[in-house]
């Protein structure tokens, strides 16, 4: 098969790209985007640009990848959280960040990158409807891209709940997590 050579741009600016497929480009939007504005969107594949797609870039749009404990492992792959336990939320489309990396590169342990919206008291979380105590919001160190949101799980009953993230008062997807009470 002969080799392709791909790039994204998103108006004008060259964007990191982390996976193609005949279907499919998932891009880094560059940090640089300003929210509210229509932006060109162009892909460029060997020699071929491709017609310009306009599209609106927004502030933020949280989406749930996945949760861990805080020794590890999945919820609820690998078991239920207890009340008072720690989870990791790996999320993407949490928007700004302080200190932001360089389009593409990965996130530092210090200084670390807090959402503005977290900064502001904009990010919350809930379990089963019930507030959950955030702690980080942010972009994980050591990865590009991709944010966390560290909350305490509320006082609850033993069940499945549905988690959501929001920011600025816009929901994420809705994941289930299992919970046992002592």
């Amino acid at each position: 098969a002969p080799t392709l050579t791909t790039s994204v741009s998103v108006n004008g600016v060259l964007a990191p790209i982390f996976f193609t497929s005949a279907n499919q480009i998932d891009v880094q939007i560059p940090f640089e985007s300003t929210p509210g504005t229509s932006v060109p969107f162009t892909v460029t594949v060997n020699d071929t640009l491709s017609a310009a797609v306009v599209v609106k870039i927004v502030a933020f749009s949280p989406g749930i990848y996945g949760v861990i404990h805080a020794a590890g492992t999945p919820n609820p792959a690998g078991g239920a959280a207890h009340p008072g336990d720690w989870l990791t939320i790996y999320m993407t489309g949490l928007g700004a960040v302080s200190d932001p990396p360089a389009d593409g590169a990965v996130a530092l342990a210090s200084p670390l990158s807090y959402v503005l919206a977290y900064q502001q008291g904009a990010v919350t979380a809930t379990i089963g409807g019930k507030s959950a105590t955030v702690n980080f919001a942010g972009l994980t160190p050591g990865n590009v891209g991709l944010y966390q949101v560290n909350m305490q799980v509320p006082t609850l009953t033993s069940g499945s709940y549905p988690l959501i993230v929001s920011e600025g008062g816009n929901p994420s997807n809705t994941i289930t997590i299992s919970v046992v009470a002592p």
